[in-house]
């Protein structure tokens, strides 16, 4: 294998394994829907409002950031791609960087609202099936 065979390698390799972890590390929260918290949150006398809201933001969070790892890994795999030539290792295009940094914040801006938009609109429905007990208590 020659060096560049294997510098390939790592690299991509590099790029799919970070995929595939996230894949795993969000795959317990995906699951969670609006019922299955309902099930979670509910107990004998009722439900407790503090776990809904914890459930409903960490799927919603676990959610936009899948996402978001994969836009990223989308981006690094263009990257990857696209041929470079040798004005590409040039340390001083300081523009690219400050424009990186605004088209990241806006993006985390984005992120932190359709998330939070998200975890309410999963409060909303657990708060609904939770309201009507006899949808969700066990027969």
């Amino acid at each position: 294998m020659s060096r560049r065979t294997l510098r390939a390698l790592i690299q991509f390799s590099a790029l799919c394994l970070t995929l595939e972890s996230a894949f795993f590390l969000v795959r317990g929260n995906l699951g969670l829907s609006a019922e299955v918290i309902a099930k979670l949150a509910s107990t004998g006398w009722g439900y407790n409002v503090e776990i809904v809201k914890s459930l409903a933001s960490q799927r919603a969070d676990t959610c936009v950031g899948f996402v978001l790892l994969l836009f990223a890994f989308g981006l690094q795999m263009v990257n990857a791609f696209w041929r470079m030539v040798i004005d590409d290792y040039d340390d001083a295009n300081k523009a690219g960087k400050v424009w990186a940094l605004v088209f990241s914040l806006i993006v985390f801006v984005g992120a932190y609202l359709v998330s939070n938009g998200m975890s309410l609109s999963t409060q909303s429905k657990v708060n609904k099936i939770l309201s009507s007990p006899t949808s969700w208590q066990p027969k």
